[in-house]
């Protein structure tokens, strides 16, 4: 059995049926999540974010205009409470590079892009994209993993269409540098 969409739930909480937000909340806690710990790099913290994004969409509810989904208005305010909460920690990027030498031989490294294992090359892929700048990474998660448009994206991060592709262009490749073989470099 179908369930409605997002605006039957949004009209049934604005006629004060309060109890339809939560089916809102439990439809899209896990992007949220996702969205704010992406940025934030931290669980608990993106727990809280997140909590606060649907506290702030349930008191600016009515001042939601029904011109653009649902989803991508909510995603947009938790990017916006993310970056912030970012900015007052003053966080540092997460080390990844560090980790990857710590854990992995620069062997086992090269070694592993072969593998053929199609589990093994997801994770391998994932590890890579956690070498990501957050914004890169979640471009590419919005882009590709949630399936959304350039300009759903593009309304969630405020930046322009071909600001969007440009950025994800330049993930892409980066990601794509990122996965290739370390050489040694041949000295003449």
């Amino acid at each position: 059995m179908l369930q409605p969409e997002d605006p039957f739930y949004i009209d049934k909480v604005l006629a004060g049926d309060s109890s339809a937000f939560a089916v809102l909340v439990e439809r899209h806690k896990n992007n949220v999540f996702n969205i704010c710990v992406k940025i934030l790099r931290n669980k608990e913290e993106a727990e809280e974010v997140a909590q606060d994004t649907f506290l702030q969409v349930y008191e600016k509810l009515n001042s939601f205009k029904k011109e653009a989904k649902f989803s991508t208005w909510l995603f947009r305010i938790a990017f916006n409470k993310s970056i912030s909460q970012q900015r007052k920690n003053k966080a540092k990027p997460l080390d990844m590079e560090a980790y990857f030498y710590e854990t992995y031989t620069e062997d086992e490294w090269i070694d592993s892009l072969n593998l053929e294992s199609t589990e093994e090359r997801e994770r391998k892929l994932k590890c890579t994209i956690a070498k990501l700048e957050p914004e890169q990474q979640l471009l590419l998660q919005l882009y590709y993993d949630k399936d959304m448009s350039v300009s759903e994206v593009a309304k969630i991060m405020n930046l322009t269409e071909s600001n969007v592709k440009v950025k994800i262009h330049r993930a892409r490749q980066r990601l794509f540098k990122l996965m290739q073989p370390i050489t040694p470099s041949k000295t003449a």
